[in-house]
């Protein structure tokens, strides 16, 4: 075992708060995009959503998503506002009964 795995498993590395993450795990992914992990699920099996896996073992099977696919995704599903102000002809109209 190297010494920074070592050092990891003692407790004795902390992670560096400053570096940015590049990739996120299907959970903080579907938090960060505000769906449902079964639909993020759903959307890697699909092929819509691309992803990483990783691990041995017991741990195969384990998956990132980088955050710029998830900015990516997230670009290209986005909808064009349509919004147009309100006219006098889209206001509601007086119900007839006066309000006191």
């Amino acid at each position: 075992m190297n010494r920074a795995a070592a050092e990891h498993r003692e407790g004795g590395a902390r992670p560096v708060e400053s570096v940015p993450r590049l990739a996120l795990t299907p959970r903080e992914a579907a938090v960060a995009l505000g769906i449902p992990e079964p639909t993020l699920r759903d959307l890697m099996r699909r092929g819509e959503l691309a992803f990483t896996s990783y691990g041995r073992g017991r741990h195969k099977g384990r998956y990132l998503l980088a955050v710029e696919d998830l900015r990516a995704w997230l670009g290209r599903h986005r909808t064009p506002a349509k919004w147009e102000p309100a006219t006098n002809a889209d206001a509601p109209r007086a119900s007839g009964v006066a309000s006191r």
